[in-house]
Parts: C-alpha cells; structure tokens; sequence
C-alpha cells in the first residue's frame, strides 16, 4: 500500500507542476533511458575487452615468436587484437621479404636466428603500434564522457526546475492571504521539488557507474600500454639489427671522404 500511495503523489506532484517542471521531468527520464543504453554498450566493450585481453595474453606465452598466435582465433574490434593486428601488418610483409614462412614463424622455437629489420623498419612499426595504441584508446573512451556529462546535469537541471515552480509558487502569493495561500501554493511546492528528486535518481547512480567505467578504462589502458611495449620489445630483440648494421646505419661520412662504397667495404681517406 505505501509503494503505490508513493506512486500516486508522484503521480500527483507531476500532475501539480507547471509546464516547465514536467519539461524537465520528461527530459531526465529520455536521459536516464538514454545514459542506460551507453552504460550497457560500455560495459559489454568493457567486458569483452578484459576476456580477450587475458586470452590473448595467454595465447602470447605459448609461442617463441611474436607471430605465433595470427593462427589463433581473435575477436575483431577488441582493443589489443586490432594493435597486434596493425603490428603484423607491418611485420609480415617485411619477414615474408626475406624469406621467413608463416610456418616457421608458428613453430619458432628459439633455436635459430631469425633475420635482421633495419633501424628504419622497426621504428615505423613501433610508430604503429603507438598510433593504434591511441586509437584504441579513443574508442574506449567513446560515449564514456557523455555519462559523465548526464552525471553532473542532472541534478542541476532538477534544481531549475524546483527553483522555477518555488518562484511561480511564490508569485502566485500576491493573490490571495491566509489559508487559501498554503492551499493554493503547496501543491506547486510540491510539484517543484518533485524535478529535484528526479534530477538526484538520475545522478546518484549514473556516478557510481561512471566512476567503476573510468576505473576500468584506467586499467584497460595500462594492459593495452603494457601489452604494445612487451610486443615491440619482443620484436626488437628477436629482429634487432646485428652491432654492425647499427654501427653503419649510424655513421654518417661527407661526400670528400668517400671514394668508393659498395655492399661490406667502405674506402674512407684511401684506405678500406
């Protein structure tokens, strides 16, 4: 009997309002609905996130060879898959050049060196990794500022609405005196304060989600930062330029010293 004597005052206190007040109500319940639907979108990205981030870090363990796991099934549109993806698009391509199969980059092992990127090659697919990285991250973040935004509008679109109905309320006591002024402005009162509590039921819960979805957007992004830097380093060490490559790459002559070059030698000052 209480729930539904609540239920009809509210009911009521809508009824009491002025055209205002029931705007405002109608609005944060359309955002309320709205705010939902993005909190459920969010979470289910959120949650397939944290499946695939754990399987796919297994997967990585079990081969020697960063590429070992392109044979595995992924879910697509998960944020780690779709940066080791846009790593291996650069990485094949460049392997497969130097005559290394997708066979033997899945039976790896370690017992046989693979061969050698250039300086140029590995820092253009590390610039990869970190501009995938950051569209990850964008897409994670998606939407999640519009639930804060609902968050922190609500309750002050519920107070317009009650200070609104207060002053027309209080306006409308220059009409009349004594009881019939309790009377006639009570209800308006009423229905007034009735946006501030509409304004809080939206807010108070639509916090405490968008707080847990910032906190797991934080650790979704340091697993996602965690996972490209283990990635790119496991490529440099596997596919790092040997001591003399590096060495060459680095130094750099004037034409007047260079007489002669070809693939091994260089002939610096007269001299090879």
């Amino acid at each position: 009997m209480g729930t539904i004597f609540y239920g009809l005052a509210i009911v009521d206190a809508f009824i009491q309002s002025d055209l205002m007040g029931q705007c405002i109500v109608i609005a944060l319940i359309l955002l309320s609905f709205y705010c939902l639907v993005l909190i459920v979108v969010r979470h289910s990205i959120y949650k397939a996130t944290e499946v695939e981030h754990q399987r796919l870090s297994s997967l990585y363990r079990q081969y020697m060879h960063p590429c070992g796991i392109l044979f595995e099934r992924m879910v697509n549109g998960v944020c780690n898959v779709e940066i080791y993806k846009a790593v291996m698009k650069e990485l094949l391509p460049k392997l497969e050049k130097r005559g290394v199969t997708k066979e033997q980059l899945r039976t790896w092992n370690g017992s046989t060196s693979m061969p050698s990127l250039t300086v140029q090659e590995l820092e253009k697919i590390k610039v990869e990794a970190e501009n995938e990285l950051a569209k990850q991250i964008r897409l994670l973040e998606c939407n999640l500022s519009a639930i804060g935004t609902i968050s922190a509008l609500a309750p002050s679109l519920g107070l317009f609405g009650t200070v609104w109905g207060v002053l027309l309320s209080f306006m409308s006591m220059a009409d009349g005196s004594g009881v019939a002024i309790i009377t006639n402005v009570a209800p308006g009162i009423g229905g007034a304060l009735l946006t501030t509590v509409a304004g809080l039921l939206v807010s108070i819960p639509t916090m405490f989600v968008y707080n847990s979805l910032c906190t797991k957007l934080r650790n979704y992004t340091g697993q996602a930062e965690s996972f490209v830097d283990r990635l790119i380093a496991d490529i440099y060490l596997i596919h790092s330029p040997k001591e003399n490559q590096i060495r060459n790459a680095q130094v750099v002559f004037t034409p007047q010293q260079i007489q002669y070059t070809s693939t091994d030698n260089f002939e610096v000052g007269g001299r090879i």
